[in-house]
C-alpha cells in the first residue's frame, strides 16, 4: 500500500528545499548517529532517510548499499504520517500495509522496522532515522528512547548545516565584503543589500552583539582567536530563524530580524547567550569561555524604518549597555539625522588622528577641603569638521571596535605629558585614561618611552583604568600592570563602585588610587543620601587601610563637597571646581 501524502506536504517540501539537505555530501556527524542507532538496537540496517516528492533518499546508511528507492514502497513515507512519535512494525509480513511490499517479499527482506520522524524547527517531517532487520523483533523502552534522542540530534544537525550553508550562500554574494574570520558578510555590505529591498516590515528588530572572553582555560587564552570567532559565528547562525541576516562589524556581530518583534528578539538573544555558555574549543591547547553583551532595537508604529537606521539604533543600545547586559531601544519613524551622525563619526574617525582633529581638554583635580589644584585629568575631544566638538563617550566605542583606540590613547598621553612638562597644566600630576584595548604587553615600554621623551618624572603620571579591564580575573592583565607600575607611573581605578573589582582584589594590584564613581557622589545630595554616605565612608576607610588614595569625581555642588570632607575624602573633581576645557580655560 502506497503511503498517503501528509496534510503539510507543500510546507514539508519547502523546508526540505530551504535546508538543502541533499545538496551536500556525506556528513561524518550524521554518519556517527546512524552508526550508533545500529549499535544500540542491534539491527542489521540503520538509515537516515529523506522523503522527497517521489522517492526516499538515504543521507546515511549502515548495512544497505542502495542510495534511494521509490517513495510509494517506502516505510518511511508512512512513518512521517504518524506524527512526531515513532512508527514500529514488529513483523511487516503480518501487516496488511506491507505484507506484499516488494522490499518485504524481496531484497532487502524487511521484516522489522522502527522509524522516528526527523522534524524541522517548523514541525514538518522531512524524513526518518530508522532501523531495519530481516527478522521479527521488538525494541526495549530504553532502545526506543535512545533512537528518539538520536533522531532529535540528527534534526538539529540538519537544521544547523542548512543554516550554515544558507549563510555561506548569502555571504558568497558579497564578493570581497566578507569577514575573513567568520565568513559572514560585513555590516555595510549587508545594509546595502537589505536597503535595495526598501524599508523593513513592521515590528522588525536588530541586535548588536559584543562577545568577550570572560575566563580562559587554555594557556593562550586572551583575545578572541580566529577559531573562536568562527565558532561564535556558527553558534549565532544556529540560533536565528532562516529569515534573519547575520553580519560582522568592527568587532561585533549584527543580527537583523525582519518581522520579529522585541519579545521574540529577546528570546533570540537568550538562546545565543545560552548556546555560548559552555567552553568554546579553539584547538588542542586552547578553549575559551565568553560572555555576551547585547543591544536590541525594535521598530514601533506605522512609519517605515530603514535597515541602516535600525542597525544603528541597535549599536547605540549596545554602547549604552553595561558588560554582559542587554539594553533595548524602540525606533519610531525617521531617525535619519541620528543615523547620519553615527555614519559620519564612523567614517571620519580613522582620519581624526592623522589630520590633527583630536584635541585634549583638562579638568582640574583639587585637594579637600580647601580646593587647591593638585593636578588635572586629560580628556580627549574630537573637533569634527562638520559636527563640531564630540565627546569621547560618542566616538571611543567606535575606536575600540575599529582597532584604533591605541593610537588615540597614545596621542592623549603624549600631549598631556608635554603640556605638563611645559607647565601648562596645574598641580604636580597629570592623569590620562586608557581603554581596556590598550592594555597590551607592549604598554609598559610605550609609557616608559613617552615619559623619557617628555622628561617627566614618572610618579607625576597617573594612568586611570576602568573596571572593564577585568582587573580581578585576568593574570595577563595583572602582569602587564605590575610591569607598568615598575616604570614609576601611578595607577588609578576609575569609576570604582560601579563595576566588579572588589577591595579584596586590590591587595594584589599595583594601584595607588580609587576614583569613586560619580553615581555615589550624586546620591550624597539625593533621596538616598544616607546609604550613599555609608558606602563612601566604608570605601574611604578600607582604602586607607590598604594605603590607597580616594578621589571623588562628579562633585557638582557644595553639599556634596561638604559630605566628602566630613567622610575624609582627600581629593575631588567635578563641575564645582571646574569644567573640562582647553588649556587657557583651566
Amino acid at each position: 500500500m502506497a503511503p498517503a501524502l501528509p496534510a503539510d506536504e507543500s510546507e514539508r517540501l519547502a523546508d526540505l528545499r530551504d535546508l538543502g539537505v541533499l545538496d551536500t555530501g556525506a556528513d561524518p556527524d550524521i554518519d556517527s548517529l546512524v552508526d550508533m542507532a545500529a549499535l544500540i538496537t542491534g539491527t542489521r540496517i540503520a538509515l537516515l532517510s529523506i522523503v522527497e516528492e517521489d522517492e526516499q533518499v538515504f543521507k546515511s546508511a549502515v548495512g544497505l548499499d542502495a542510495e534511494r528507492m521509490p517513495r510509494d514502497i517506502s516505510f518511511c513515507g508512512h512513518a512521517i504520517l504518524d506524527g512526531p512519535g515513532p512508527m514500529v512494525i514488529p513483523d511487516a509480513r503480518r501487516d496488511d500495509r506491507f505484507a506484499d511490499n516488494p522490499i518485504v517479499v524481496g531484497e532487502p527482506n524487511v521484516v522489522f522496522y522502527a522509524g522516528v520522524p526527523i522534524l524541522t524547527s517548523r514541525g514538518h517531517a522531512i524524513g526518518t532515522l530508522c532501523v531495519v532487520d530481516d527478522q521479527p523483533r521488538e525494541l526495549t523502552d530504553r532502545q526506543m528512547a535512545a533512537l528518539s534522542r538520536l533522531a532529535g540530534q540528527a534534526a538539529g544537525l540538519i537544521e544547523t548545516r542548512g543554516r550554515e550553508a544558507s549563510g555561506r550562500r548569502r555571504a558568497s554574494g558579497y564578493g570581497d565584503s566578507v569577514d575573513e574570520h567568520t565568513g559572514l558578510p560585513m555590516r555595510d555590505a549587508l545594509l546595502d543589500h537589505l536597503g535595495e529591498a526598501g524599508p523593513l516590515p513592521r515590528n522588525s528588530s536588530a541586535i548588536a552583539l559584543r562577545v568577550e572572553e570572560v575566563d580562559g582555560s587554555g594557556p593562550r587564552a586572551g583575545l578572541l582567536a580566529d577559531g573562536a570567532l568562527r565558532a561564535i559565528g556558527r553558534a549565532i547562525l544556529r540560533c536565528v530563524p532562516d529569515t534573519a541576516e547575520v553580519a560582522r562589524a568592527f568587532g561585533i556581530f549584527i543580527v537583523v530580524l525582519p518581522g520579529m518583534d522585541g519579545t521574540d528578539a529577546r528570546g533570540v538573544v537568550a538562546e545565543i547567550r545560552n548556546r555560548l555558555r559552555g567552553a568554546i574549543i579553539v584547538g588542542a591547547d586552547l578553549s575559551l569561555h565568553v560572555g555576551l553583551t547585547a543591544g536590541l532595537a525594535t521598530t514601533l508604529g506605522p512609519a517605515p524604518v530603514s535597515p541602516g537606521d535600525l542597525v544603528g539604533a541597535a549599536e547605540d543600545a549596545l554602547r549604552q549597555t553595561g558588560t554582559l547586559g542587554l539594553t533595548s531601544l524602540v525606533v519610531e519613524g525617521d531617525v535619519s539625522e541620528a543615523r547620519a551622525r553615527t555614519s559620519a563619526i564612523r567614517q571620519g574617525l580613522g582620519a581624526a588622528v592623522t589630520k590633527g582633529q583630536l584635541v585634549v581638554h583638562y579638568q582640574p583635580i583639587v585637594a579637600l577641603p580647601g580646593g587647591e589644584p593638585v593636578g588635572a585629568e586629560a580628556l580627549v575631544r574630537w573637533r569634527h569638521p562638520s559636527l563640531g566638538l564630540i565627546g569621547p563617550d560618542e566616538f571611543i566605542p567606535f575606536a575600540e571596535d575599529m582597532g584604533i583606540v591605541q593610537e588615540i590613547d597614545r596621542y592623549v598621553m603624549r600631549r598631556a605629558l608635554h603640556d605638563f612638562a611645559a607647565g601648562r597644566t596645574p598641580g604636580t600630576e597629570v592623569s590620562v585614561n586608557l581603554s581596556p584595548v590598550s592594555i597590551r604587553p607592549s604598554l609598559p615600554d610605550v609609557v616608559a618611552s613617552d615619559l623619557r621623551e617628555a622628561r617627566v618624572r614618572p610618579s607625576s603620571l597617573v594612568i586611570e583604568l576602568t573596571e572593564r579591564v577585568r582587573l580581578d580575573s585576568d593574570p595577563d592583565v595583572i602582569d602587564i600592570l605590575q610591569a607598568l607600575s615598575l616604570t614609576g607611573a601611578r595607577l588609578s581605578i576609575d569609576d570604582f563602585g560601579a563595576g566588579t573589582t572588589s577591595l579584596a582584589h586590590l591587595r594584589n594590584l599595583p594601584v595607588c588610587r580609587l576614583k569613586l564613581d560619580r553615581s555615589l557622589i550624586t546620591d550624597l545630595s539625593g533621596a538616598d543620601s544616607l546609604r550613599a554616605t555609608v558606602i563612601v565612608r566604608t570605601l574611604t576607610e578600607l582604602a586607607g587601610h590598604l594605603g590607597l588614595e580616594v578621589l571623588a569625581e562628579g562633585v557638582e555642588d557644595s553639599s556634596q563637597r561638604d559630605a566628602l570632607v566630613e567622610e575624609g575624602v582627600p581629593l575631588a573633581q567635578g563641575y564645582l571646581f571646574g569644567r573640562p576645557g582647553p588649556l587657557h580655560e583651566v
